[in-house]
């Protein structure tokens, strides 16, 4: 192409940070080195993308109540768990007495259970969903930046991470339900994007062929309603 030609205008359906920069004059604002400016021509051609139509609406209210679900389980779960700890504090103090004994049991007891409830986080973390590890928001970035990240909104990930963030956060650790609610949303979104595309697939209605790029946008609805989840 015309080296003079605005990248904007160019034809190129990718532009790279710099001449994004020189356009835009937002460089330093982005966090990603590729940007989609347009749909192919025959993209454009197929049947309107899922986003164009009504059911577009269903799929987004399913996924708000999918994701207050969880989260209202994860509350549920964490209370039901912290509660049952402190019932076995209490029943170890009633039995233990005091005296140096007495106070060494309850120390072994309150260390031990604290233990057993981050073990199985980190079990769930280590041998069940390794993506399911720490906040989530960081791949869930790289996912909507177009990075594929294999099973980062898979079923097995959405369960270890509300699973896990119920026992992590019983047994004292200092973690909070903030981020792994916007991964769990994000998951929703995910896993009903596969379910839209299913159903298109099973009336035999042409698909675009940026069904990735469809994904993220859903994906990235799901993780909004993770986000008011959580606060």
């Amino acid at each position: 192409g015309n080296p003079g030609r605005s990248p904007l205008v160019s034809g190129r359906q990718h532009i790279t940070f710099d001449e994004w920069n020189k356009v835009t004059k937002k460089g330093p604002n982005t966090e990603t080195q590729g940007f989609t400016l347009f749909t192919s021509r025959q993209t454009r051609k197929c049947s309107a993308p899922v986003y164009h139509t009504w059911r577009v609406w269903v799929v987004l209210v399913g996924i708000g109540v999918a994701t207050g679900v969880i989260a209202a389980l994860v509350d549920k779960g964490l209370e039901v768990v912290f509660d049952f700890r402190m019932h076995i504090n209490h029943l170890t103090v009633s039995a233990a007495g005091t005296g140096s004994y007495g106070l060494l049991l309850q120390y072994l007891e309150f260390c031990g259970v604290a233990t057993a409830l981050a073990s199985i986080a980190g079990g769930l973390v280590c041998f069940l969903a390794p993506l399911a590890a720490g906040s989530g928001i960081p791949e869930i970035k790289c996912y909507l930046n177009g990075i594929v990240v294999s099973r980062v909104v898979s079923q097995i990930t959405l369960i270890a991470k509300a699973v896990g963030i119920v026992f992590s956060a019983s047994s004292g650790l200092p973690v909070g339900k903030e981020g792994p609610m916007i991964h769990s949303g994000a998951v929703i979104g995910g896993l009903a994007s596969k379910f839209t595309i299913r159903l298109r697939n099973r009336s035999r209605r042409e698909q675009p062929l940026s069904l990735n790029s469809e994904r993220r946008d859903i994906v990235a609805a799901g993780a909004t309603a993770g986000v008011a989840a959580a606060f």
